[in-house]
C-alpha cells in the first residue's frame, strides 16, 4: 500500500482485514494470555491515532507493525515495572518437562530483550529480513545476523547444542 494514501478509515480497515491476526500472533510474544487482547486494542488505537500522519514513506503494513511494536515493547515495560512493584519476592520456578512447544517459545520469547522479541516474532509471522529491518531501523544484515544469535541461543538453551 505504498503510494497514494487512501482516505484513513478505509486504510484502517484494509490493515485490520488484511493484519489482524498477525497483530494478534505479535501480540503473543509480548503478553501473557490474559493480556493479549488488550494490547492488541492498544496496538489498534495507537495505529489509529498514529493514521493521519502516515506520509507514505514505507508501506503502510511496515509502518504499522512499527508502531505495532512500539507500543507492545511500551507494554513490556510497564509489565515489568508492574510486577516489580507488586512482588519483590524470587521469581517463580520453571516447570520441569512435559511442556509444549509453545510454552517453551512463549518463555523464550519473554527472556529476550524487546529488540531481539520484536525481531523474533515478525521471523515467525514470516517477513524477509529487509522488512524487518524496515520495521526495526535496521539493515537487512545486522537483522540477519541477530535472527542467527537469537537462533543460536535458543538451540543452546532449550536443545543443547552450541550452534
Amino acid at each position: 500500500m505504498k503510494g497514494v494514501m487512501p482516505a484513513p478509515a478505509d486504510a484502517f480497515l484494509e490493515l485490520v482485514r488484511s493484519h489482524g491476526p498477525r497483530l494478534l500472533r505479535l501480540a503473543s510474544g509480548y503478553a501473557r494470555a490474559e493480556d493479549r487482547r488488550d494490547l492488541v486494542q492498544q496496538m489498534w488505537l495507537a495505529i489509529w491515532r498514529a493514521l493521519p500522519g502516515f506520509r507514505g514513506d514505507a508501506a503502510l503494513s511496515t509502518w504499522a507493525y512499527r508502531i505495532a511494536i512500539n507500543t507492545a515493547v511500551s507494554h513490556v515495560r510497564k509489565d515489568v515495572r508492574r510486577r516489580e512493584q507488586a512482588a519483590a519476592s524470587a521469581p517463580e520456578p520453571v516447570a520441569p518437562g512435559g511442556r509444549d512447544e509453545r510454552a517453551i517459545l512463549e518463555e523464550f520469547l519473554e527472556a529476550l530483550g524487546p529488540v531481539d522479541r520484536a525481531a523474533m516474532a515478525l521471523y515467525l509471522e514470516g517477513l524477509a529480513a529487509s522488512d524487518i529491518g524496515a520495521v526495526l531501523g535496521a539493515t537487512e544484515g545486522a537483522v540477519a545476523v541477530r535472527l542467527s544469535r537469537i537462533k543460536a541461543l535458543f538451540k543452546q538453551r532449550y536443545l543443547g547444542s552450541e550452534r
